[in-house]
């Protein structure tokens, strides 16, 4: 991440999603540490935490990412669907109630 966003430059913007950007963020730096290319899957995708970490492993970190939300509408809203076909600019969506995975 330090190649493409500079950690000074990633905690000045995202000082303005303060507590679900720097959680987002400190998650994947310093727990998951995400490589380009792999798949992430982002549990609660549709909530403020599961957005930001959505949108930093697609175009941060250039991961294919599968999120996971408790319902239809929350996986479809609108506000989730910036950028992308389902939650947190997902690649691919599931709701926990019915597992079923929209590509």
């Amino acid at each position: 991440m330090q190649q493409r966003l500079g950690d000074q430059h990633a905690q000045v913007h995202l000082v303005l999603l303060l507590p679900a950007g720097m959680t987002a963020y400190a998650s994947l730096k310093k727990i998951a540490e995400p490589k380009e290319g792999e798949v992430a899957f982002v549990s609660g995708a549709a909530g403020a935490v599961g957005l930001v970490a959505g949108q930093l492993l697609k175009h941060v970190y250039r991961c294919r990412v599968i999120g996971s939300a408790g319902s239809d509408d929350k996986v479809r809203r609108p506000e989730a669907t910036a950028g992308g076909t389902s939650s947190c600019s997902s690649d691919g969506a599931a709701v926990l109630a019915s597992a079923d995975v929209d590509r």
